[in-house]
């Protein structure tokens, strides 16, 4: 693992200053960096689109058999169901000593 990473540093090190002699690459360093942002977001987006066109099919599935979706005043609230908002929750974690201020 060691090895890796200081194999990879080397590498993008040495790539670094071999593409940076490239005129066009030294001219078009931000646009090439968005690029790579660009592209690595990609598999992202698709994942989200990907959920969000599932779910869509499971309401409208669930609409046709006549099973009503959770609404605002129907969607479980902190502290229903045994949740805890995160508030509590680090109250709770801690020892009593603890849950005093200054303690």
């Amino acid at each position: 693992s060691a090895i890796g990473g200081i194999i990879w540093a080397a590498g993008i090190t040495l790539a670094g200053y071999f593409l940076g002699s490239i005129p066009f690459v030294k001219d078009n360093i931000e646009i090439m960096l968005l690029a790579v942002v660009f592209v690595s977001i990609i598999p992202i987006i698709i994942e989200y689109l990907r959920h969000r066109a599932e779910t869509e099919k499971e309401m409208v599935a669930a609409a046709a058999e006549g099973i009503p979706g959770p609404t605002d005043d129907q969607a479980p609230k902190p502290g229903q169901h045994g949740e805890k908002d995160s508030l509590s929750r680090t109250r709770t974690s801690l020892p009593d000593d603890q849950n005093q201020p200054g303690g």
